[in-house]
């Protein structure tokens, strides 16, 4: 007779043979590994049964609620302590959420929307909007500046007379001739968005002022007249002075009414921007030459096509409307001042397929972007209406767009925001039928992000005409007879394999130069959960899981989110679901398995739990109705583990240090200890995990769980050893076993040291008695049962009867029943004798 200890592990893989040689691998359900003793584990806390079933639930801790989200959609605001649903918006179907701040950043089929908590409350904000449409009201006077001597004939002095009153007039925020000016929102962490069109404002040949000087006895008039012949410049003199006069504009800007009070804790004013001027030589006009001080000076619309930098001039608040320039205007003064940054390309939206925040940035995953429609180009007096067609090279190929706009006139300068356009056809339509048309190639500006077109007068009859290098509009009869063309979608690429990440702190902006782009599609991203030391997140915070392998993102330093891209490993995400940041590593899912990388290194650790499970053998019946004595049939495991991970989320047990595995689609879930490398499996479905920290919070249909119950209480758990061969393939009998802890049946009186268990509000469900079986087989295939001990008292060691059956190649031990969760069992030792089938007689 040969006495067998079994010490206990988790659930672990079949050998080659698919026996275990000591016994100590096992299924456990509802029951850990922990110490080298296996104990029950609570059943989870329902916490809350909510009146609607949310795929998705997030904890937004700033506001202290929960925000659920629906299969179709549909958000739902909980205060912390669940006791109350309250739908958010009524037409918005989210996909996920993020949160940065105040802000949650919604991802939706046509979008990202935003929602701010505040006072509160939520707010929703909707989409960035488009800068209110402006007009600009010049004011043309005369600037007159006192200077010592008049000279027609010298350059020098003429040239000097004019410097001299032309920095008088830009001082008082007057430009001469010409200069561009556009608009853009300033956000509250300085960023510009929504950049507008560019607006030239000139002085033509119908803006004239006329100048008196003189003596009351004998006045004088001149005037300054603008336009290709005008004379915007002119010395005069009396009896008691000389003077340079200078015609000249101050602009006033006019935005149509608008409300965007809800956005006033994001976009705090709108700035105005602005050229210096872009003035011609003194004597432009047909019958002059250029003067030797201005050989350099280019034409207003060469100073058009080369639009470089432009000057933050002046803001209005919020719910402001009318701004006139009050500064000093002069390129000295202008140069001091900041100047635009390129934020055209921000008219675009962006689709996401799928987000995450990391470091107070919202990461953007699987880009679709569709082309905006564009700014205005036509007057804002409303008396025509256009349609205008753009055609863009787009990254999904040639793209034709449309937008409709009621104006008067094309502007001088017409642009759209994206450089890749190449060209526009206006239509005009006349009782919705159109009329005529113009076509206009763009030009790719060489400093931002945008194609343009400017007008430029000329002059000359018939088919003699030369250019001036003066501005003009484009009329209407300029148009010709048009046949009206096709257009596409408005689709400008699908990238999965592109990552946008905002500003920091600012969901709301993602800058060009923090675009990354890898060689295949993302899967996913995800981070360390808990840093290394204080803001210290090591050398790789940040994985980037792609169809090719892992990258790593080097944390950049100022306004670099990442310097550059590092590949990990070759090992390929196929769930983007099953991917989880835990304290100091990440999981995710693989053909091969379920693995973890830390740093730089990953690791298998689904290996153990390969292959069919013991409670997997259909060829024994048995195991099901020994299973279906505490009501844990379903918690069989129909399929092998890397089939049950390519649907499986995972989540995270902060508090127990814990993997947790769950598919949807069946009644159980893996869990596996990284204290002791072991798994289990627990009898709960769950659909989703509720990104709770520290918390470990699942939903199952419409129940709200809480999976760490440390509250004292019963538990049904099964114990199912692998096919035990104990040493050698001879037969053997089971003499006797006996089980070595405390085991209390659900029946057991349920007290500790005189008080009594709490339950949370549970009541305590009769399950079942425990009891423990003994099968045996000659084939490892088809087990019967030999041994049982049902019904068992509260003792410390259960000892069963002697057995005289007859001799079996292969044992199976399983413990199945309702137990309290403050008992453990340490192991199990067998009183085995082998059988001689040989044997002489």
């Amino acid at each position: 007779m040969e006495n067998i200890k079994i010490q206990f592990k988790g659930i672990t893989r079949n050998t080659d043979d698919g026996i275990s040689a000591d016994g100590e691998c096992m299924e456990l359900i509802n029951a850990r590994v922990n110490n080298s003793s296996i104990e029950p584990i609570g059943k989870p806390i329902m916490l809350k049964q909510t009146a609607h079933t949310y795929s998705k639930i997030y904890h937004h801790s700033i506001a202290k609620r929960y925000i659920g989200i629906t299969e179709s959609g549909q958000m739902y605001e909980m205060p912390e302590d669940l006791s109350s649903e309250t739908i958010m918006t009524g037409d918005l179907k989210a996909k996920s959420i993020e949160f940065i701040g105040n802000t949650i950043s919604v991802i939706t089929d046509e979008g990202i929307r935003y929602i701010l908590f505040r006072n509160g409350s939520y707010i929703y904000l909707g989409e960035i909007p488009e800068v209110p449409e402006f007009g600009i009201d010049k004011e043309v006077k005369a600037v007159s500046v006192e200077i010592d001597e008049i000279s027609d004939n010298d350059d020098e002095v003429r040239y000097g007379n004019f410097t001299k009153v032309l920095s008088e007039a830009n001082k008082n925020g007057c430009y001469c001739y010409s200069a561009a000016f556009c608009a853009a929102f300033r956000m509250f962490d300085g960023s510009y968005v929504k950049s507008t069109e560019i607006q030239i404002v000139y002085l033509d040949s119908d803006d004239k002022v006329t100048v008196t000087y003189g003596d009351r006895q004998n006045p004088q008039e001149l005037i300054l007249s603008g336009g290709y012949s005008g004379e915007f410049f002119a010395q005069t003199e009396t009896t008691l002075a000389k003077w340079a006069n200078l015609l000249c504009f101050k602009p006033t800007f006019l935005f149509e009414d608008y409300d965007l009070s809800a956005w006033s804790d994001i976009i705090i004013g709108i700035e105005i921007f602005s050229t210096d001027n872009f003035r011609t030589i003194l004597n432009a006009g047909s019958s002059r030459l250029t003067s030797q001080f201005e050989t350099d000076i280019k034409t207003p619309v060469e100073r058009a096509n080369n639009i470089s930098l432009m000057y933050n001039i002046t803001s209005l608040k919020l719910g402001e409307t009318k701004k006139s320039v009050d500064i000093d205007v002069s390129i000295d003064n202008l140069a001091t001042l900041p100047h635009m940054v390129d934020s055209f390309n921000t008219h675009h939206s962006i689709l996401p397929k799928s987000s995450y925040s990391y470091n107070n940035r919202l990461h953007l995953i699987g880009i679709k972007r569709t082309l905006s429609s564009g700014v205005r180009v036509s007057s804002t007096a409303k008396e025509y209406q256009f349609l205008i067609h753009i055609y863009i090279h787009a990254s999904d190929g040639d793209k034709v767009i449309e937008k409709w706009e009621i104006g008067q006139y094309i502007r001088t300068f017409i642009m759209y925001p994206d450089s890749r356009a190449y060209k526009m056809i206006i239509y005009r339509y006349e009782y919705n039928v159109p009329v005529v048309g113009i076509q206009i190639d763009l030009k790719k500006s060489d400093y931002f992000d945008f194609s343009f077109y400017c007008k430029e007068y000329e002059y000359g009859r018939g088919s003699v005409k030369q250019n001036t290098g003066f501005f003009d509009v484009i009329k209407i009869s300029d148009f010709e007879s048009m046949e009206v063309g096709e257009t596409t979608d408005n689709m400008d690429y699908e990238k999965g394999n592109v990552m946008y990440v905002s500003n920091l702190n600012n969901p709301f902006f993602f800058p060009a130069d923090q675009v990354y782009q890898f060689n295949t599609d993302i899967v996913g991203v995800q981070s360390n959960v808990v840093a290394l030391s204080q803001g210290q997140f090591g050398q790789f915070p940040l994985y980037v899981f792609t169809k090719d392998g892992i990258y790593a993102m080097n944390v950049g330093s100022g306004k670099v989110a990442y310097s550059n891209q590092t590949p990990v490993t070759r090992d390929v995400c196929n769930n983007p679901d099953s991917i989880c940041g835990l304290d100091t590593m990440v999981t995710f899912s693989t053909d091969r398995g379920l693995m973890v990388i830390n740093g730089t290194v990953t690791e298998l650790i689904s290996e153990k739990i390969y292959g069919f499970l013991p409670s997997c053998s259909v060829s024994s019946p048995i195991i099901v109705k020994i299973l279906d004595v505490a009501s844990l049939g379903d918690d069989i495991s129909s399929v092998v583990f890397p089939d049950y991970i390519e649907e499986a989320n995972i989540g995270y047990n902060y508090e127990a240090k814990e993997i947790v595995v769950a598919n949807m689609n069946f009644p159980y879930s893996y869990v596996y200890s990284l204290k002791t490398g072991e798994w289990h499996k627990i009898s709960q479905n769950i659909d989703s995990f509720v990104n709770s920290y520290p918390y470990t919070w699942a939903v199952s249909g419409n129940q709200i769980l809480d999976l760490n119950n440390t509250h004292r209480s019963v538990s049904t758990i099964a114990l199912i050893s692998r096919p035990i061969k104990m040493g050698t393939l001879t037969h053997k009998r089971i003499l006797q076993i006996a089980l070595r802890g405390i085991v209390k049946r659900s029946l057991s009186g349920l007290y500790i040291k005189g008080e009594p268990v709490m339950f949370r509000g549970d009541t305590v469900d009769i399950f079942s008695d425990v009891g423990m079986y003994v099968l045996a087989s000659n084939d490892a295939e088809h087990f019967e049962l030999v041994a049982k001990k049902e019904k068992m008292a509260d003792i410390r060691d259960l000892v069963t009867k002697m057995n005289k059956s007859r001799p079996y190649k292969y044992f199976m031990v399983c413990l199945v029943g309702g137990v309290r969760t403050d008992v453990s069992i340490n192991y199990i030792e067998m009183n085995v004798d082998e059988s001689f089938t040989n044997r002489l007689r």
